[in-house]
């Protein structure tokens, strides 16, 4: 219960943190405001609606522990890295499944 806890509290900062520093993000990638708004809406709900529903059915009729083994990992390695604004748009999916 512990390292679930951990997971979820990390997902929520990274939530909190894109929203805190997308001025700085912005201006290290040379990013729009279109950019910055898509990177902190519209990818997020994106991929929560493609990712989300899948992910929830194979946590339901599949093997739980796997499923949340894999979505952290994931969530590691895309949160490791974040070099330019696929990965960031990555990173930012990766929060659904985690």
């Amino acid at each position: 219960m512990f390292l679930l806890t951990a997971i979820f509290a990390v997902a929520q900062i990274d939530r909190h943190i894109l929203s805190i520093s997308l001025d700085a993000i912005g201006q290290e990638f040379v990013l729009s405001d279109t950019q910055l708004g898509l990177l902190s809406g519209l990818v997020f709900a994106a991929m929560f609606l493609l990712a989300g529903f899948p992910i929830a059915r194979l946590a339901a009729h599949g093997n739980k522990r796997n499923t949340v083994a894999t979505s952290a990992a994931v969530l590691s390695f895309l949160t490791s890295d974040d070099v330019g604004l696929a990965e960031l748009y990555a990173s930012r999916s990766c929060t659904v499944g985690c």
